[in-house]
């Protein structure tokens, strides 16, 4: 995101809301009229799988959202001692785990 922007926006967002042909007049003002590329940055959390998450809420018999909490927590060695107890293949658990 260009910084001339953001401090564009935050201007703007001083403007009551009540007052919306005076915000709209500001940014078509003040926003320039020329293709420019931001590079997007892309988010650094990784997402679980959800099968596995399905997995290890049945096995600690929580929600979902737990489940993805202590796969965060779980060593891979852990998390395959479970899935081993849950009685799923070693080739089908660490393509759970590769894929999470």
């Amino acid at each position: 995101m260009d910084i001339n922007y953001i401090e564009l926006t935050n201007y703007a967002q001083t403007i009551p809301y009540d007052n919306k042909i005076q915000t709209y007049n500001i940014y078509r003002e003040m926003i320039p009229k020329k293709k420019v590329f931001l590079k997007y940055i892309k988010s650094k959390k990784k997402s679980h799988n959800p099968q596995l998450i399905e997995i290890l809420s049945e096995y600690f018999q929580c929600g979902k959202f737990t489940a993805a909490r202590y796969l965060e927590v779980l060593k891979k060695k852990e998390t395959l001692t479970i899935l081993q107890n849950m009685g799923i293949e070693e080739k089908k658990s660490k393509k759970l785990l590769k894929n999470g």
